[in-house]
């Protein structure tokens, strides 16, 4: 059997973009807490007035930030240069952060946030990315049932431009499978 405790829903984006009033609403109403607030979110709520300390929140943000690329790994050791978004031209959307752009001949993952070029459409995404591991238990809010250890893991993959975070997946080691799940697969026409 396998169980799944978590502390909220999944989310859509890079949670330092959430708005500041949806994390309130989500604390007031119970949706999370002002704990996980500030761990997921980087929202530091003042309980007595129920409100966002905005100085802190934006110190906070700015931790979380730097911390990507402070405790993030390049996987690939061949990285790609940022680009300066001259001559690349966005041929799709393929995400909410990442675009597949072509300048001539080259056809490239890109994110839309800084140009930072991942990699060919062929390749994943994430092996040209900054890998960081946490512990499920930093996110718990409870131990498990039977007092043991977390067996998985959270990985985040982050663009080495610009830190955002791009996406988080779980991974049970204990399982095996595709460790960096490759979930964005392109196909495009070549001649386009």
């Amino acid at each position: 059997m396998i169980c799944d405790y978590v502390a909220s829903g999944g989310g859509f984006g890079d949670p330092l973009d959430r708005k500041l009033e949806a994390v309130t609403h989500d604390v007031k109403t119970g949706a999370t807490s002002p704990e996980m607030a500030r761990r997921i979110y980087g929202v530091v709520i003042d309980p007595e007035a129920s409100a966002v300390d905005i100085p802190r929140t934006e110190a906070l943000r700015r931790e979380i930030h730097e911390r990507r690329f402070r405790e993030g790994k390049l996987l690939s050791p061949s990285t790609r240069p940022k680009d300066e978004g001259e001559g690349w031209k966005r041929q799709i959307k393929i995400h909410e952060y990442l675009e597949i752009a072509r300048n001539g001949g080259k056809v490239r993952c890109r994110c839309i946030r800084c140009g930072y070029l991942f990699g060919s459409p062929e390749e994943n995404y994430k092996k040209h990315c900054l890998k960081r591991v946490v512990a499920l238990d930093k996110f718990a809010l409870r131990p498990l049932p039977t007092r043991g250890p977390y067996l998985g893991h959270i990985q985040e993959y982050i663009c080495p431009g610009c830190a955002t975070l791009l996406q988080v997946d779980v991974y049970c080691p204990a399982l095996g499978g595709e460790e960096d799940l490759w979930d964005i697969r392109i196909d495009l026409p070549q001649n386009r």
